[in-house]
């Protein structure tokens, strides 16, 4: 009884904290990826978030973290210019 009690508390858990991932594109047809993160059930950005270059190579990757303020940048950001090469690392206190 107590093993069903609990792995029930533990679905509750998971599901509570889903996380889903939302695209944006720079095309209508949604074939160019702009943007790529992680949104919590209400939509908010929480978790990892990528920016991409229109031709498809990343432009920007970092963290967003859920603050008294709503969603907010949290940690090292990186950017990488258009060859790849990463161009700067940005630490954000969150």
């Amino acid at each position: 009884m107590k093993t069903k009690i609990l792995f029930i508390a533990s679905f509750f858990c998971l599901t509570a904290t889903a996380q889903k991932i939302s695209k944006t594109y720079y095309d209508i047809m949604g074939t160019k990826v702009k943007e790529a993160f992680s949104v919590n059930n209400n939509g908010v950005k929480n978790g990892s978030y990528k920016h991409y270059y229109d031709d498809g190579s990343l432009y920007e990757e970092g963290q967003y973290a859920i603050g008294a303020n709503g969603s907010d940048k949290s940690g090292a950001w990186k950017q990488y210019d258009t060859k790849g090469r990463l161009s700067l690392i940005m630490r954000i206190k969150g």
